[in-house]
């Protein structure tokens, strides 16, 4: 397209897609600057200095540097704004239920159900109800939907509720 290798707006492009592309694709937010230089080279196949250039995009915000770390500014606001939120999601009062009563609940859901929830299951369900934030993984199959179900039956029930009054089944929200 007639513009040279070494073309700061070349340049700048080449450290955005490193950060857009091959950071994401690791699942990296950041990127170090011995990170972000070496892979914008082996993008570019070229050797420059690009300290100048990387103190340039840092100066229009378009990366964010803090701690020798460099972050897109949406990813960096992003990682803020969420750890904020889980500051304050942490700092809420904790539900008091009894564990007997969240066992009790389990065994009545498991027969209602036909299901028989693992030993991991019932933990992460009654962690779930007594934490202010769970944080569910796994890998296929491994049962975190029913993890999932077992979390808002259980709630429902300890809480006298019913799943098909709009007015609850609104206020329900899952993020996976």
């Amino acid at each position: 397209m007639g513009i040279q290798k070494d073309d700061k707006r070349r340049l700048k492009a080449a450290l955005l897609y490193v950060m857009q592309n091959i950071a994401y694709q690791k699942g990296d937010l950041y990127l170090t600057d011995d990170q972000l230089k070496k892979q914008a080279i082996d993008m570019l196949e070229l050797s420059y200095p690009l300290t100048d250039v990387i103190e340039e995009l840092v100066r229009e915000e378009k990366l964010i540097l803090d701690e020798n770390r460099y972050y897109l500014k949406d990813s960096y606001e992003a990682e803020i704004a969420l750890a904020n939120k889980i500051k304050l999601l942490l700092s809420q009062d904790k539900d008091e239920y009894n564990p007997v009563d969240i066992e009790q609940s389990l065994n009545f859901i498991q027969i209602e159900k036909n299901i028989t929830y693992t030993n991991v299951q019932r933990e992460a369900i009654t962690t779930a109800l007594l934490e202010p934030l769970s944080i569910i993984t796994g890998g296929p199959g491994t049962g975190k939907t029913t993890i999932i179900d077992g979390i808002i039956d259980a709630y429902l029930r300890l809480n006298n509720l019913k799943r098909d009054n709009p007015n609850i089944s609104s206020k329900i929200a899952l993020m996976a």
